[in-house]
């Protein structure tokens, strides 16, 4: 998904929890943005190329449900009005792991790590396609532009991000 997908889903989580009676608390927008956000820490330290970025732990299921877990076991022992926080956040991001699995095009997410590191994908991928650098810069604008283009080839996906 592409960055302005994760933010509206970020903000769709907190009006859901909005809407489930959680107060119109401001820190709950800002966890909800941070949580749909999260995965993509690795983009600063781990993934160079589009195509493997999400080839880390933090691209999979398993470490958020872990850490989840854990997080949300300590405050409803310590913090047990603020539970709603690490709730939001943890939503956000299992949320930006199954977007990231439904738009994948070059590199797929490890849905099923640490059983398998296969990456998978709702479509079909295309690694070669993703062979550019993560974070953009003019020197590779020409080849940024055939990654565009071959990302929105699938109409659906281009429906998919649009409609979110």
């Amino acid at each position: 998904m592409i960055p302005p997908a994760h933010l509206a889903s970020g903000y769709l989580i907190y009006r859901a929890a909005a809407s489930f009676g959680a107060e119109k608390d401001p820190m709950l927008l800002v966890l909800a943005f941070l949580g749909s956000f999260a995965p993509d820490i690795d983009a600063l330290f781990f993934g160079k190329q589009i195509n493997n970025h999400r080839n880390t732990i933090f691209h999979t299921p398993f470490f958020w449900i872990l850490l989840a877990c854990i997080t949300l076991i300590f405050f409803l022992v310590f913090y047990p009005t603020l539970s709603s926080y690490p709730l939001v956040f943890f939503i956000g991001s299992l949320l930006h792991v199954f977007l990231d699995w439904t738009s994948a095009r070059t590199g797929g997410v490890r849905l099923f790590y640490p059983f398998s590191k296969k990456e998978r994908s709702l479509f079909p991928l295309s690694p070669e396609h993703g062979d550019v650098p993560l974070l953009p810069n003019k020197k590779h604008n020409h080849e940024y532009k055939h990654v565009w283009k071959f990302y929105f080839r699938n109409t659906l996906l281009l429906i998919l991000e649009i409609s979110i």
